[in-house]
């Protein structure tokens, strides 16, 4: 939020588990629910995208419609057909703006190709252009940040980078009484529950997305 009013690409990585599926879905539900108390709100989506691996011309215009298809709806296929990536990207910005969208989490950005990438650097830049700020939150693995750093002009748009990290004894003690409150009453005179919440932790590692199953 603190990057929004300049647009542009938030990374976010991390192993599997560590809750950036999780935190996109929540983020994404409350920026929802303030716009509508707050005139300065606007609305955010959360999707997941598959595979874009390709590296044409023809795969940007496949990331825009993709994106098209997750925040406005399905792309009108035969005025697209045949326009060019900027033609698509600008209806795609007129579309957001109709909705009040400005900010768009995209999951599984890892399979995106360089090609796909520079698709969504596009409409990044098509919204800057016609003074929609928009920020759009790429979601992934480890292998996320070599991917936005194969091409210079984006990764010059990346604004902010965040990695999530495992969590420690302390954060998956509150974890484990958060989702299930009454954990305690479970545990055998003598136990301590930082004792089990490690054990859980050997067992099943540090994440949050491994443990609360």
């Amino acid at each position: 939020m603190a990057v929004h009013a300049f647009g542009g690409i938030v990374a976010w990585s991390g192993e599997s588990g560590s809750g950036k599926t999780t935190t996109a879905r929540l983020m994404a539900a409350r920026i929802c629910a303030a716009a509508a108390s707050n005139a300065h709100g606007f609305s955010a989506v959360h999707y997941e995208v598959g595979p874009l691996i390709s590296n044409d011309d023809r795969v940007m215009s496949l990331a825009l419609k993709s994106l098209y298809s997750a925040t406005i709806g399905r792309p009108p296929e035969h005025r697209f057909r045949m326009s060019t990536p900027d033609a698509i990207a600008l209806s795609l910005v007129h579309g957001l703006r109709s909705r009040n969208i400005r900010m768009v989490f995209i999951d599984e950005a890892g399979l995106l190709s360089a090609a796909a990438i520079r698709g969504i650097v596009l409409a990044i830049d098509t919204a800057e252009n016609e003074e929609w700020p928009l920020t759009v939150v790429v979601i992934g693995m480890d292998e996320l940040p070599r991917a936005l750093e194969q091409v210079p002009q984006t990764e010059r748009r990346v604004r902010d980078w965040c990695y999530f990290k495992a969590i420690d004894a302390a954060e998956a003690e509150r974890l484990v009484t958060t989702v299930w409150p009454e954990i305690q009453q479970f545990l055998e005179p003598g136990t301590a529950l930082r004792s089990l919440v490690l054990s859980m932790m050997r067992r099943f590692g540090n994440f949050p997305g491994k443990i609360v199953p």
